[in-house]
């Protein structure tokens, strides 16, 4: 964070962590979960239940990434999550992003700043895929559009059009590959990149299909999150 251009206070436990936030009335608070003494989640309610700290934007830094303990933290208080092992090279930008802050000055100087979040669009059938995806690219300040269908996916990209989508092809009814079929066929949706998740099946047969239908990528599950964010970055970066 201080490489970035942002004044950093340290506290080694939760106690001597809240009376820091009580003395400093910093910008934003990052707190592990596991620490010694109180845990995380006992910082985080004393710091939203006091009126002069309740409104600082608080992230929980976590090994946890597992589905359900996205909502546990955010019931905690906590207004963002990063899950651990920590990326030093994005930690500051992910910090930014989960708590609504503007860059620091030395990333704002260097112009990397986006104008705003990239909308991705995932189309799963699964709520625990959604929830799965979702946790591994909203710390990294994606804005996540879910969808349960096709047809579901089509109303949400028709209403407001994506940045990307992400597609599983195993769903009820519509298929991904219908589903990019008819992505394909809209005007305003042609040029969205899309790129296929399979769990089953032939992954190559699957991956050649795809391509065919003009997807723009094909991951296999299961994959690490940060061959998704590459994906991402990759299909996305004309924009950047």
């Amino acid at each position: 964070m201080s490489v970035a251009g942002h004044e950093v206070t340290e506290a080694l436990d939760g106690e001597s962590g809240i009376a820091a936030v009580k003395r400093v009335r910093p910008q934003v608070v990052i707190c592990d979960v596991q620490l010694p003494g109180i845990s995380g989640y006992d910082v985080a309610a004393a710091l939203k239940q006091d009126a002069e700290t309740s409104g600082i934007p608080l992230v929980a830094v976590t090994a946890f990434a597992m589905v359900g303990d996205r909502e546990r933290i955010l019931r905690q208080g906590f207004d963002g999550y990063i899950a651990k092992p920590i990326e030093p090279t994005t930690f500051a930008s992910q910090v930014e992003a989960a708590a609504r802050l503007g860059p620091g000055p030395a990333r704002a100087s260097a112009g990397r700043a986006r104008a705003r979040s990239p909308r991705v669009l995932v189309v799963d059938n699964s709520a625990a895929n959604l929830e799965v995806i979702s946790g591994m690219l909203e710390p990294f300040g994606y804005q996540v559009m879910r969808a349960r269908s096709g047809e579901e996916a089509l109303t949400l990209a028709a209403a407001d059009p994506p940045d990307i989508v992400l597609c599983d092809v195993h769903m009820p009814g519509m298929d991904g590959f219908a589903f990019i079929r008819e992505v394909k066929s809209r005007e305003g949706l042609r040029s969205v990149p899309c790129v296929f998740l399979s769990s089953g099946g032939d992954a190559e047969a699957y991956a050649r299909q795809a391509r065919a239908l003009g997807a723009s990528g094909f991951l296999s599950r299961p994959f690490e999150p940060r061959a998704l964010l590459q994906t991402l970055r990759r299909h996305l970066a004309p924009d950047e």
